[in-house]
């Protein structure tokens, strides 16, 4: 291959463009020109944006290009850096700063900034929601033995923890933790269909101070070589258990609470409990003393387990209970990883925080003070105001008016629309110009602008992307034209096939075939000079010319052929003199074409287009003129098929002296309550090869102009939904 070459071998788009495009090994090759460009044109709805976002890349991974650019395999798979995106402007990339003083210029940054504002709303809100749901486990604060168990338990907790607790924790490290637990947290919640949280004695326990403390010495074995035994501190949890039943009676009750019988004894059955557990816990050292009365108000069963050891020595039930303990807390620890990854999944936060990411991941300003510069000069001059650029801390630029130029109380920045997408474009070739792509790959950059900003921006892309390659899709003939006319041959052309059953790809335009494409003069020299064409229907191509022949002939006053092209272009009531085309096409073109080609409208009207001329003109020499001659034949042919149908159907319309399609449909569909004419009507308004009028070749004189915007699919597909609506028209009478 060429190292000046593009050579796509697949574009992967379902549901976006035709399925050959996943298999390309024909029409795949993007040549650029000597000066690094190519242009790529297509009608809108081709998949123009589509080849666009595959070709560069896109966070959809169902949409992926992949092929060889300058002699090196590409995948857009891979996160392709060849590339460069422009999208259309569309105002994306202009904020207004509060009070109109300003404007804030950054990618997508009044998305960036709406983003910006949400997140920051999120922020609270998420520590907030995840601390709810580490409440769930008992954990309320960052420093006790709970979260250092529980981070022991799944080290993924440590940064969760500190992070949700922390009061330093910033809005960026929470929401990449919230990303990174979205994708990598799958743990399953461990008390499913238990209908519980198990364990909070444990939890309760490790969460409180002095239980925690407590749990830590006894787990650390810091206690267990006891020197004498504690007599009955065995019975010490019972006792406790006996005093606590009985401090929830009132004390000068009549009735036994268990019995019923009558009783006076309740303050010296308390005594006496008490003096019980005052002998047991006199004999402990302080450390047990503190152990022990952390234990009895957090974890009965620790605390029995450890009076029982602290009595006869037995550690075994002591063992067990520590085991589960930690069994608790593990469980606790992958409830909490799953009930915190499904808060984070279901509050739609991460999928904010990436696209605030990608926007944010934008080329820098650093040294571009040239850069700026250029762009506060080229600012100033096409807009004509005196303009302040300055980067921000996000890498954007703010911009700022003279204060000559600025009203003293601004309601908002005063640039139109059409200003702010220019900046927004001048960012955007500001970007790219510094970016490491290699090729810049922009689409429809002037579909947001008028004809005043159209040739500014034919300049800038070729001035300001002169290192680099640049691909331009297209819809816009006159962005094409005005890249043409910044510099001859500047670029390589192809129009883009895509039907589905077709052949698809990139089909290049010959030199020859894109200056008839882009200058309205070339062509008539072309017809002057018949010959070099290489004519193969004598008939086919000059009806295909009619709608031509009639506005080269008003544009150059020849009213004569003028009038008799009109009596052409539509069927009539009655049928006028047969009119001689050849000598018509002599008369306009100043040529000597030979042949007899005398035809009526009805005779049009009448004419077979089950099977269409496939060739009108040498196809070798000028394959775009051979299917733009076929599409405006069948455009003509069909439209006085459906004149002369609705004429047979309402014989007594009336229409003015020049009719328009239009024209027919309102005075021969009349009854608004007629099912049959809602449909015709609703069809023939929405088929592409009906609306064309032709009238449009009054001022643009550009043959190739509607034709080359319909694809072959569409065109099959409405040839044969409008003869079938034509047969039912002439076979149906009018109720």
């Amino acid at each position: 291959m060429k190292p000046d070459e593009l050579i796509i071998s697949s574009i992967t788009a379902p549901g976006r463009l035709p399925s050959e495009f996943t298999h390309l090994s024909e029409l795949n090759v993007v040549e650029f020109s000597q000066q690094g460009n190519a242009v790529i044109y297509a009608p809108n709805g081709c998949g123009k944006s589509t080849i666009a976002h595959a070709l560069c890349g896109t966070p959809d991974s169902s949409m992926h290009c992949e092929g060889v650019f300058s002699v090196s395999q590409f995948s857009s798979l891979n996160g392709n850096k060849e590339f460069y995106l422009i999208k259309d402007q569309e105002g994306r990339n202009v904020a207004e700063l509060p009070g109109g003083r300003a404007l804030l210029l950054g990618d997508d940054v009044a998305r960036e900034l709406e983003l910006d504002d949400l997140l920051t709303d999120k922020f609270q809100a998420m520590k907030k929601a995840l601390k709810s749901e580490f409440a769930k486990v008992g954990l309320t604060v960052k420093g006790n033995t709970l979260a250092a168990k529980l981070k022991e338990a799944d080290p993924d907790l440590v940064e969760a923890i500190d992070l949700v607790f922390g009061n330093s924790t910033t809005r960026e490290k929470l929401f990449d933790f919230m990303d990174r637990a979205c994708s990598e947290w799958h743990a399953s919640n461990p008390f499913e269909g238990v209908g519980r949280i198990k364990g909070h004695s444990s939890r309760d326990c490790l969460a409180d101070k002095e239980g925690g403390g407590a749990y830590k010495t006894i787990a650390a074995k810091n206690d267990s070589a006891t020197p004498e035994r504690v007599a009955e501190a065995g019975t010490l949890p019972l006792y406790e258990k006996e005093a606590e039943l009985l401090l929830q009676f009132q004390p000068d009750m009549q009735d036994c609470p268990t019995c019923g019988a009558k009783w006076s004894g309740w303050s010296d059955a308390y005594r006496s409990l008490q003096q019980k557990i005052g002998n047991i816990t006199e004999t402990l050292n302080a450390k047990q003393q503190k152990i022990i009365g952390a234990l009895s108000q957090t974890n009965p069963n620790l605390f029995k387990a450890y009076t029982r050891f602290l009595e006869n020595g037995d550690a075994d039930p002591l063992e067990r209970e520590l085991e589960n303990i930690q069994n608790d807390i593990r469980e606790a620890a992958q409830f909490a990883k799953y009930t915190l990854a499904k808060t984070i999944r279901e509050s739609g936060c991460v999928a904010v925080w990436k696209e605030y990411k990608e926007i944010r991941n934008k080329v820098g300003f650093d040294n571009a003070w040239e850069d700026i510069e250029l762009m506060s000069e080229v600012a100033s001059s096409y807009l004509g105001k005196t303009l302040d650029i300055q980067v921000t801390s996000g890498n954007n630029l703010k911009i700022e008016l003279s204060s000559s130029e600025l009203p003293s109380h601004p309601q908002e920045f005063p640039l139109s629309t059409g200003e702010k997408n220019f900046l927004s474009l001048l960012l955007d070739l500001t970007r790219a110009k510094r970016s490491n792509a290699h090729c810049i790959v922009i689409d429809d950059p002037v579909s947001s602008f008028d004809s005043i900003y159209k040739n500014r921006i034919a300049y800038l892309i070729l001035d300001m992307l002169k290192d680099k390659k640049v691909i331009v899709l297209t819809h816009n003939l006159e962005l094409v034209r005005l890249l043409h006319e910044q510099h001859q041959d500047c670029f390589n052309l192809y129009m883009l096939a895509a039907s589905e059953g077709g052949l698809n790809g990139f089909e290049p335009v010959n030199r020859n075939e894109m200056r008839l494409l882009l200058y309205a003069n070339n062509l008539p020299k072309l017809l002057l000079d018949h010959g070099s064409l290489g004519i193969k229907d004598n008939e086919a191509f000059l009806i295909s010319l009619i709608p031509y022949i009639r506005s080269w002939a008003n544009l150059t006053g020849k009213s004569e052929a003028y009038e008799q092209c009109c009596a052409l272009m539509h069927c009539k009531h009655q049928d006028t003199l047969p009119v001689e085309i050849t000598p018509l096409f002599n008369e306009v073109f100043e040529a000597d074409l030979i042949g007899d080609t005398a035809v009526l409208p009805s005779d049009l009207a009448a004419k077979n287009l089950e099977t269409l001329p496939e060739t009108i003109v040498d196809e070798d020499l000028y394959p775009l003129l051979n299917r733009t001659l076929v599409h405006n034949y069948v455009f003509y042919l069909l439209r006085l098929k459906v004149e002369h149908a609705l004429l047979s159907y309402c014989p007594d319309a009336s229409l003015p002296s020049r009719p328009k399609l239009y024209n027919y449909i309102r005075a021969c569909l009349r009854d608004g309550e007629n099912g049959n004419e809602k449909r015709w009507h609703r069809k023939m308004l929405s088929k592409k090869t009906l609306l064309n009028s032709f009238s449009h070749y009054e001022w643009n004189v550009n043959v190739f102009q509607p034709a080359i915007d319909i694809s072959e699919k569409t065109l099959t597909s409405e040839i044969r939904e409008v003869l079938a609506m034509v047969d039912e028209i002439i076979n149906i009478n009018r109720i």
